[in-house]
């Protein structure tokens, strides 16, 4: 059983349960030498990623009782998969993981800061889809956003919805117009 069976809101657990996604923290992850390998390169700074090949989202232990935002920002992701969304930066994340190629890489880059801003989108959607408190996450969402280099807006959108759409199709609810 996943330590974080206590450690997320209801309507979170609930989500991540009705879409059987793999969610484990990082020690967790380091206890299977397979799931380790493909984590390992996984920048030191992120909270939380989700892994395209593997099929699984990782968040940090130090962040296991504050994550909310980071598994639903990952479930955008998550959504985006291929034979889900098949969201392109995600399909070609997946390439990127199996190759050292730099033109595949470098195609990859192009389209990431579009990705991120649809997985936030997307996260604060989902907060007030699921009835939290958004007001909890939108100075993130804010700053998040900032961050980020350049973006296509109504493309981050536009696939924020569609994703959100998806998820909560699994709870047999459908997102709010």
């Amino acid at each position: 059983m996943s330590k974080f069976t206590n450690a997320l809101v209801p309507s979170v657990q609930r989500l991540i349960d009705a879409l059987q996604v793999s969610v484990m923290t990082l020690s967790e992850i380091q206890e299977d030498p397979e799931l380790a390998k493909a984590f390992e390169n996984v920048p030191s700074d992120y909270q939380g990623c989700y892994h395209p090949v593997e099929d699984v989202i990782m968040i940090r232990d130090e962040y296991l009782y504050n994550s909310t935002e980071i598994v639903l920002h990952e479930l955008i992701h998550w959504a985006g998969a291929e034979g889900r969304l098949n969201r392109k930066w995600i399909l070609n994340s997946r390439a990127a993981m199996m190759t050292s190629d730099a033109d595949v890489i470098s195609d990859l880059m192009d389209t990431k800061d579009t990705e991120e801003a649809t997985a936030q989108i997307g996260m604060l959607k989902l907060v007030i889809v699921l009835g939290l408190n958004p007001a909890l996450y939108s100075d993130l969402t804010l700053e998040y956003l900032e961050s980020l280099l350049s973006f296509n807006l109504a493309k981050a959108d536009r696939d924020s919805d569609k994703a959100v759409e998806h998820l909560v199709s699994f709870l047999g609810m459908r997102k709010v117009a």
